[in-house]
This record gives C-alpha cells, sequence and structure tokens, in this order.
C-alpha cells in the first residue's frame, strides 16, 4: 500500500490500513516534518517526496491525499507496470488525472465512489472527518466575519483609548518637568488613571452582560507585559 499526503485524511488512511496489516505500507509527503511523524510507527516506511513514483509500479494499492491544488498522479507513472491496482483519489480539488481511469488493469475511486462501496472499510471514517474540517473551517470563518463586522467599532475603541494615553502622558511629562523628584509617582499616576478610564464603561455593564465582560477582562489580563 502507498499513502501520498500526511495530513488530516491521509493520517486517518494510514491509521485505518494498519487495522489490515498489508505487506508494506508506504508513506510519503512534501513536509519532511509531517512525514517523519507519521513513518517509523510500527510498519509504516516512510519515502521521500521524489521517490514515490518508483513505488507506484510496484504496489497494489495507492491512496491519494495531499493538499495540492492540481493532479499529482498521472497514466504515465504507471507506464511500466504490468499487474491490477487500485488508486484511490481522497482529495479535493481531485489529485489523481482521469487519466489513469484509462489505464489497464487500475481501477480509480474517488471520494465520490467510496460512499456506494458495499463494505467500504474506509468511506464512514473519512466521511466523519471530512465533515469535521469542514465544520471547523466554518466556524473559523464565521468567527472571522463577525469579527469583520466588528471593524468600525475597533478602530473607534482604539482611537479613544490612543487619545486617551496620549493627554495621560502629556499630563505626566509636564507635572514631571515641574517636579521631576515625583516622576516615578506621577507616572504610576498616570497609568493607573488610563486603567481606570479604559475599565470603567467595561465594569458598568457587569451586571447586564456578565459573561462578555468576564471573557473581555480575561482578554486585557492576557495581554503580554
Amino acid at each position: 500500500m502507498l499513502v501520498l499526503g500526511a495530513g488530516e485524511i491521509g493520517r486517518l488512511v494510514v491509521a485505518e490500513l494498519q487495522r489490515e496489516r498489508p505487506a508494506a505500507l508506504w508513506v510519503s509527503n512534501r513536509s519532511a516534518e509531517r512525514l517523519r511523524a507519521v513513518a517509523g510507527d510500527g510498519d509504516i516506511r516512510g519515502v521521500d517526496w521524489t521517490g514515490w513514483p518508483e513505488l507506484v509500479v510496484e504496489v497494489d494499492a495507492i491512496f491519494v491525499a495531499t493538499a495540492a491544488p492540481e493532479p499529482i498522479l498521472y497514466a504515465s507513472h504507471f507506464a511500466s507496470r504490468r499487474h491490477p491496482g487500485v488508486v484511490v483519489d481522497l482529495a479535493v480539488p481531485r489529485n489523481v488525472d482521469t487519466s489513469v481511469a484509462q489505464v489497464a488493469g487500475i481501477r480509480l475511486l474517488t471520494v465520490d465512489d467510496l460512499e456506494d462501496e458495499p463494505g467500504s472499510f474506509i468511506a464512514e471514517p473519512l466521511i466523519e472527518c471530512a465533515e469535521q474540517i469542514v465544520e471547523r473551517y466554518v466556524r473559523r470563518y464565521l468567527r472571522w466575519w463577525q469579527a469583520r463586522q466588528l471593524a468600525t467599532e475597533i478602530r473607534s475603541a482604539q482611537a479613544v483609548i490612543e487619545e486617551l494615553c496620549q493627554r495621560e502622558l502629556q499630563r505626566a511629562f509636564r507635572l514631571m518637568v515641574r517636579d521631576p523628584q515625583k516622576a516615578k509617582e506621577i507616572e504610576r499616576e498616570a497609568a493607573a488613571s488610563v486603567a481606570r478610564k479604559v475599565l470603567a464603561p467595561v465594569l458598568d455593564s457587569l451586571h447586564q452582560e456578565t459573561d462578555s465582560v468576564a471573557t473581555a477582562l480575561r482578554l486585557l489580563a492576557s495581554v503580554q507585559r
């Protein structure tokens, strides 16, 4: 067996194939770091990305699940192959060129075909994994979109805080010039004044939006010093 890709889908395929105890299980990935994280686990053998084409003519089944935006496996890769086999394209967009389906003795399956495969041991886990990935990215997109809706408010709040800090600094500098010996005290007072004024509207809404205010306070407390 040969698995091309060591991302989420690739790792899932490897885990499922291990249960089938193949005579040899090869994995290849463009990222050497990801490859190392998968290869060497039990009977899994890693192969450099430039070396996998040599295995295409030897293995019985090839599972392709990379993040490539275009096909990486073509009919030309099977030119010297003399025995039948299966190629499973799990990528979207497709990682296997349609010409592979025309290679004698090669059966090409895609994600769409797997759903209809009777007794397919990998279709159901893959569908579940794919749904989890889609859900995660949808949530990420929705958070980004909600943040975009607050862009005007964020800019306005930043401008107000910057103006407040500028006023307090100017006032502190004037006081320091008059009384340099109290510089540290003036500095602490200016910082405390900024903190009080920034937190005042947040604390005022505490009784109405307790959870939101608590979250805001925790985020403020996590600001790196």
